[in-house]
């Protein structure tokens, strides 16, 4: 059974205010209501470091991570069973794909593993045709047959579930989205195909940039996003932007990345690049996170403007702030982010970390 322990989150929205101490609390407690914001940290009994989590649908979810952990909940994440599947002992697993409520696929640093009975059992893929040295970043199936990986060095497709595999002719991807039957992956450029055929890219030449990545988040066929991350055009000096789309990439809009005062998030990111960026995820036209620079992010007003919720990633190791944001989350390394909707969402990360987001999204400010 899990445990479940109640943490009102405080949301600092500046740390450049010019205001330090206690005096920077008691201004943001008189500024802003924070009880809209809630966070309910979920004991699923296991302390293994957690990478992806996917929902299949609003009661099966699943979560993996180190030591071949796999947890899946059939009662929308109040309980969660564990399993740790011989054919996967001791591997990182670092990504989740269910397409259907029996057919799933995670994927390690170096394999492909498939169920066909909702995670009962494992079965390891054919190996691989990585590069000496390659790693597997990112796996995305979005069908039966149709899947993709980011590798450290090159990205692939098979079609036939995981039997063959493809080098696809993209550069520095690390994401992969879908949608019906276009598929979207996140590089050097923002790529587009319809499954089984030829990529188009989204951007023009003098935006395309050889040593940049971009993460992609499509609600529909229209309606899409991307950070980019890496010195280029759209870039410029804080290296990333955050770019919208209303037509199904054939036009991009660079979006102010801006926090709700007005302030460039520039300074907030800390090492910021695209081994930093771990998640960027919308609910709806208006509602998005992403987990980027060590911290995590929400918007409320489709990703112009972007509210830190972490303590660490606005405040460093300002330690005082503790009794008023969620507990330790200046230590817990955030990898992944699944939004339910627009009043919640679900965080993983090291240590068994698990945690459900309730509330508003935007900050409460008190009118004087």
């Amino acid at each position: 059974m899990s445990k479940l322990t109640t943490l009102a989150s405080l949301m600092f929205l500046s740390a450049l205010t010019g205001c330090t101490g206690e005096g920077l609390i008691d201004q943001y407690l008189e500024n802003y209501d924070f009880k809209q914001q809630v966070w309910t940290k979920v004991d699923v009994g296991v302390a293994a470091d957690l990478s992806a989590m996917q929902w299949q649908d609003a009661s099966t979810g699943y979560i993996v991570g180190d030591q071949g952990t796999v947890l899946k909940t059939a009662d929308g994440g109040g309980t969660w069973k564990a399993s740790n599947p011989a054919a996967m002992a001791g591997e990182r697993l670092l990504s989740v794909s269910f397409v259907s409520p029996t057919l799933g696929f995670v994927a390690s640093k170096g394999a492909v593993y498939a169920t066909q009975d909702g995670g009962a059992t494992w079965t390891k893929k054919p190996a691989f045709p990585k590069a000496v040295g390659e790693e597997i970043l990112r796996a995305r199936f979005i069908t039966a047959g149709a899947g993709y990986v980011a590798g450290s060095k090159k990205a692939y497709q098979t079609l036939d579930g995981g039997e063959t595999w493809t080098p696809l002719a993209l550069i520095n991807v690390r994401d992969f989205d879908a949608t019906a039957n276009l598929v979207y992956a996140g590089g050097g450029n923002i790529y587009r195909a319809m499954v089984g055929t030829g990529w188009d890219g989204l951007l023009s030449a003098d935006q395309a940039c050889s040593e940049c990545s971009s993460w992609i988040n499509f609600i529909t066929a229209a309606d899409g996003w991307a950070v980019i991350t890496g010195r280029g055009t759209l870039t410029g000096s804080q290296a990333f932007a955050v770019l919208r789309t209303k037509d199904g990439g054939g036009s991009w809009t660079n979006l102010p990345t801006q926090n709700h005062e007005g302030k460039p998030l520039g300074p907030y990111l800390r090492g910021a690049s695209f081994d930093t960026l771990r998640a960027l995820r919308f609910t709806d036209a208006q509602n998005g996170w992403m987990i980027f620079g060590g911290g995590l992010l929400n918007t409320y007003d489709g990703g112009q403007t972007w509210v830190p919720q972490q303590q660490d990633f606005v405040l460093g190791s300002n330690q005082f702030f503790n009794k008023y944001v969620m507990e330790n989350l200046h230590t817990f390394g955030l990898q992944d982010l699944q939004a339910v909707d627009g009043k919640n969402a679900w965080v993983v990360g090291d240590k068994g970390g698990v945690y459900k987001f309730t509330g508003a999204m935007h900050p409460i400010h008190h009118e004087k």
